[in-house]
């Protein structure tokens, strides 16, 4: 169990599902890439809300190549697991130049959530 948080880990989208994630979200996306062809790493953001967040976070965690390689930008709505268990993961040199945005309700019953993950945690090395 996480502090503050009523949510068991072993049951969310974490770092160890990264492999198994990487691979379903490469065949998906190539199809897109493949099929749209002026798709650039530079304009192109990634990201999802609740558990959909949870993924883009192991696949960032888990440093997927093919995410990295492909997404500059990344949204994590009520969601990202794997990184406030790992915020260093945003330290990676592959993130250096890339944008993120986390986006949490804010409210007065779930102090916790602040304790887990603290805004100076989540900082990408570089601009931001």
């Amino acid at each position: 169990m996480l502090p503050g948080i009523d949510i068991d880990p072993n049951v969310i989208v974490s770092i160890n599902d990264a492999a198994i994630l990487g691979s379903a979200y490469k065949v998906m996306l190539q199809k897109l890439l493949d099929t749209v062809p002026n798709i650039t790493a530079a304009d192109s953001t990634i990201g999802g809300f609740s558990n959909g967040a949870h993924a883009t976070a192991a696949l960032l965690a888990g440093k997927d190549d093919f995410i990295l390689n492909h997404f500059t930008s990344f949204c994590l709505f009520e969601g990202g697991m794997a990184l406030w268990l790992d915020p260093s993961a945003l330290q990676q040199p592959a993130l250096k130049h890339s944008r993120l945005i986390v986006l949490f309700g804010d409210h007065d019953d779930n102090p916790g959530l602040l304790v887990l993950c603290p805004r100076d945690s989540w900082n990408i090395s570089g601009p931001v």
